[in-house]
């Protein structure tokens, strides 16, 4: 693409002449005012104010794309993963991030945002390991790229903490989302009371009023379901629409009662579910036979 429109400024006025837009239709100019499409037409007049005008020349024009959930703290890492299990990645990474720095970090950071935008990525979601006070420097640091790309893609930033591990470690996750953090997050099912855990992740949310974006059983284990007991919380804490469960894998490896079972409770909770087909088929089940599909129920 030879033409380009220069830097995104969310308050400057945008004529695209030209577009396609996904109904097929005949070519169609868009309007657009401080980020919202305004007028859409075959032909719109040549405004006399400060939009400036994009000839798409007949390309196609559609919404930004979201990404709901990435590690961008763990993103281009140079590790090795004998057993191409989840465990030993979580391993290996409790390693790496010892050893990397933030200036190193930051520029990891930005090429992946890059890549992302270049692929039409205009949202995204970034879980931020807080094991301890020594991550902290990571979450200023992407609070700090947060800023650095604010008018050209919205960020989100998940605590992918411990809850209720210990003192220090919930210390830890308080001060990530006093920094600026977004959601309360972690992994029940990894810790050693993964009930007690989701129950810790639902008490600080609430005390901080910050919804929740949990790693949910991510595991073949069919009898690892801390899924059904999100759901009764989120309806008990009135939190309907405000949790995120990502994984769910278990439930493709229940029974099929019991997965009816536990989906009759995440409807009603409004639950925003996050499949991971671009992972979960190579981390889930790699050794069973027949080899299952890894991720969650889909229809």
């Amino acid at each position: 693409m030879k033409e380009q429109p220069e830097g995104h400024n969310p308050s400057t006025h945008w004529l695209l002449r030209r577009a396609r837009l996904a109904d097929n239709q005949p070519l169609q100019d868009v309007l657009i005012r401080k980020g919202r499409i305004a007028r859409i037409a075959a032909e719109l007049p040549t405004y006399t104010d400060d939009a400036r005008q994009w000839d798409l020349a007949g390309r196609v024009l559609l919404p930004g794309l979201v990404d709901l959930h990435t590690h961008l703290d763990k993103t281009y890492s140079t590790l090795e993963n004998q057993s191409g299990t989840l465990l030993e990645a979580i391993a290996v990474w409790g390693r790496f991030k010892q050893q990397r720095t933030q200036p190193e970090l930051a520029t990891v950071v930005r090429r992946a945002l890059c890549t992302a935008m270049a692929n039409g990525v205009t949202g995204l979601r970034s879980h931020i390991d807080i094991s301890d006070a020594s991550d902290l420097a990571t979450v200023e640091t992407l609070l700090t790229l947060r800023r650095e790309f604010s008018d050209r893609i919205d960020l989100q930033f998940v605590a992918l903490g411990q809850p209720g591990q210990s003192a220090a470690r919930d210390a830890a996750m308080l001060d990530a989302l006093q920094m600026g953090i977004d959601f309360v997050g972690g992994a029940p099912a990894l810790m050693p009371d993964p009930a007690a855990t989701v129950e810790a992740a639902f008490a600080l949310a609430q005390r901080t009023g910050r919804p929740l974006d949990l790693h949910i059983d991510e595991t073949e284990d069919p009898q690892m379901l801390t899924l059904e007991q999100v759901a009764e919380l989120t309806v008990a804490h009135a939190m309907q629409g405000q949790v995120t469960v990502g994984h769910c894998c278990s439930l493709a490896f229940a029974a099929q009662s019991v997965a009816d079972r536990v989906m009759n409770k995440v409807a009603p909770a409004q639950l925003n579910v996050v499949t991971l087909p671009s992972c979960n088929p190579v981390l889930m089940g790699p050794n069973m036979q027949p080899t299952p599909r890894g991720v969650t129920r889909l229809k």
